[in-house]
């Protein structure tokens, strides 16, 4: 903080009033502010947005969508994905570029913002959940922990699981798969 004080300007690649803020996910003086330009959706009292644009498919549950022209990291809710590094999880984001190529119009009930900023959202494309069919596909876990936010689809993710296992349909192929969140523990210690 000093050194930025000091004029190592450098130190705020984001121009916010906070040095090195995403290395370390810290902010020394507080709640980060919000930003001028839009990084995330509305909050939870708007929850319905209709008509974005997928620029992009991060992984298996992150997209990327255009508001008012910049680009929104959006976090599907309620499931969990495998990690790119992880087995499957290639092919996770295979199956979501295929259910929202660039350019698809999708609709987002927005949930929340998580701790990384991103909204977290339940998207309709083509009047289909696309969390649903990640789920049926097997490229997705239900994410029991964040389940509540879904209270609507609970039932019908937690059956498409099951159904998904039963088919042994995508990444329930493997005997053993490892769930994202055991794989991103393994991998912080």
């Amino acid at each position: 903080r000093d050194a930025y004080q000091a004029g190592a300007t450098y130190l705020d690649r984001d121009g916010d009033g906070y040095a090195c803020e995403k290395q370390f996910n810290v902010y020394v003086l507080g709640d980060r502010p919000q930003p001028t330009t839009p990084t995330s959706l509305p909050s939870p009292k708007t929850t319905s947005i209709t008509s974005l644009t997928i620029i992009s498919v991060g992984d298996g549950d992150t997209v990327r969508v255009a508001v008012e022209g910049r680009p929104v990291t959006v976090r599907l809710a309620c499931i969990d994905a495998p990690e790119t590094a992880q087995e499957y999880g290639k092919d996770a984001s295979i199956a979501l570029k295929m259910l929202l190529p660039q350019g698809t119009k999708v609709t987002i009930d927005r949930k929340a913002t998580d701790r990384y900023g991103r909204t977290v959202a339940e998207l309709n494309a083509a009047d289909k959940n696309v969390s649903l069919e990640m789920v049926r596909l097997g490229a997705a876990w239900v994410y029991e922990q964040y389940l509540d936010a879904c209270p609507l689809t609970a039932a019908v993710l937690r059956e498409a699981e099951r159904n998904a296992r039963t088919q042994k349909a995508g990444l329930w192929k493997m005997e053993n798969p490892t769930p994202p969140w055991e794989f991103r523990r393994a991998r912080r210690t």
